[in-house]
């Protein structure tokens, strides 16, 4: 199976966990589907006819769609989402160009008596095209009109439909040459155009095992066919041809549970930054418990919360939001149970101080699988909202971490911050940049201080951290 590092933060000063039976949820993402049947088709030959054939027909319908289901949590029985919001991004094309070419070697002529008269070569020969081109209709109203999100039975179904309007032209051509007909007696040759308008329905579907998790991801090969006969095309040939028909339609998704919503700022973005699939700019944005959020390669990103709680990621990193809405602290029983995951790369997090309270951040590592693939080791890319930066990788240091620190001395007393870098292994960094913290291993055999100003990559025997809380003092 494949793996990836697991690291869970409890921000228990800001993410509090509650119960969502109740509570309108989302599931949102993007589901990425791709519809392709195509015709290639060429021969030629010259036993008792020179000929030759060409064809070429596509059927494309390619596109990303990012979609919102909303509905309820049914504790138990049939919980049903309906599709409440969408945005594409998608490509349509249908066109044929087809062509076949033949001509007899050599023909013998007849008189109108059918007395033989004379052999000609070439004999009678004839040219026959057909092109189609569709040209999508209203680009600027989504092609998806409906879809269902539906959890039953440990199995869930996702459902869209919709269609595509376009105005198709075929233009038809051909000429035909009787050589043993005097040349006025031929027949002109022949061409016509017609437009119509078609609509070419889009049906997405998937199905999967439902385990529970907030995310609901995939890959379905609905259709596969992959042919080299291609019988329909043998009125236009005279031997063989070398032909391939192929067909497949492949869905691919990454929904995200979402029980809450409120508004975030992203206040810096360097790069590429996604919340559950879809990209994101910087500025004021939605976001809600549940939300994945992941940096792309030389990618650098701050993100403001409500209740002045922040985080800046470095490139690519991934985390899970579990309740990112939450302005006051609230009775919490164990803050241990509720959880940022920091999936993979380096986080700075910034939270309050609360007087009388403990606040808990869980480090633990463990072994799950996140979208399906085992994700490679990236260079590593720093960037500064400074315009003065320059490198430290001279001196030693680690330069996206510091471009990540920068500005920790300016916070307010009351808050706390921290810098974590999660490895494919172990946890590499954790410091403590303003506030000191204590870590405790799971089994709460073992603690160690971390101080204001220090940093932790071992523990202090030289063996790796993993397992462990992060005790805010």
């Amino acid at each position: 199976m494949k793996r990836l590092i697991i690291f869970l933060i409890v921000f228990a000063t800001l993410f509090i966990a509650k119960d969502a039976d109740s509570q309108q949820v989302t599931y949102s993402g993007p589901v990425e589907y791709k519809q392709i049947r195509t015709k290639i088709a060429k021969g030629s030959g010259s036993e008792s006819y020179n000929w030759n054939v060409d064809i070429d027909e596509k059927y494309i319908i390619e596109g990303t769609f990012y979609v919102t289901f909303t509905g309820s949590v049914s504790p138990v029985g049939i919980s049903m989402f309906q599709l409440t919001s969408i945005e594409e991004d998608i490509h349509f094309e249908n066109t044929v160009n087809n062509e076949a070419n033949e001509e007899e070697i050599s023909k013998p002529c007849f008189d109108d008596k059918m007395k033989f008269t004379r052999n000609v070569s070439p004999g009678n020969s004839r040219v026959d095209k057909l092109g189609i081109n569709s040209i999508r209709l209203y680009p600027e109203k989504p092609c998806i009109t409906g879809g269902t999100l539906i959890i039953n039975n440990g199995k869930y179904s996702m459902m869209l439909m919709g269609e595509v309007k376009a105005d198709v032209t075929s233009i038809k051509y051909e000429s035909r040459t009787f050589p043993c007909l005097d040349s006025n007696n031929n027949p002109p040759p022949y061409s016509s155009t017609d437009t119509s308008k078609m609509v070419f329905p889009i049906m997405v579907l998937a199905e999967k095992v439902f385990d529970g998790s907030n995310i609901l991801e995939g890959t379905s090969v609905i259709t596969d066919i992959h042919s080299t006969d291609c019988k329909d095309i043998n009125a236009m040939t005279h031997g063989e041809v070398n032909c391939a028909y192929d067909e497949n339609i492949t869905v691919s998704w990454t929904l995200v549970k979402r029980t809450k919503e409120c508004n975030a700022e992203i206040t810096y973005l360097k790069g590429d930054l996604k919340i559950n699939g879809v990209p994101a700019e910087k500025g004021s944005i939605n976001i809600g418990a549940g939300d994945l959020i992941e940096t792309g390669n030389k990618s650098r990103a701050e993100i403001h919360f409500p209740g002045d709680t922040a985080i800046r990621m470095g490139s690519n990193t991934q985390i899970l939001l579990p309740d990112p809405c939450q302005e006051k602290i609230s009775d919490i029983k164990d803050p241990r149970s509720t959880a940022l995951r920091l999936i993979k790369g380096k986080l700075r997090g910034v939270v309050y101080y609360i007087f009388g309270d403990r606040p808990v951040v869980r480090v633990r590592t463990g072994v799950v699988g996140i979208r399906g693939q085992l994700l490679p080791v990236l260079p590593v890319f720093y960037a500064s909202i400074f315009p003065f930066f320059v490198s430290l990788n001279t001196l030693g240091i680690n330069p996206e971490k510091e471009s990540l620190v920068e500005g920790y001395r300016e916070l307010d007393d009351d808050q706390v911050a921290f810098y974590m870098d999660v490895g494919e292994d172990a946890i590499h960094d954790i410091s403590a940049l303003k506030g000191n913290f204590l870590i405790e291993d799971i089994a709460k055999t073992r603690q160690e201080e971390i101080l204001e100003g220090s940093t932790l990559s071992t523990w202090h025997d030289g063996t790796s951290i993993q397992d462990v809380y992060l005790l805010i003092k």
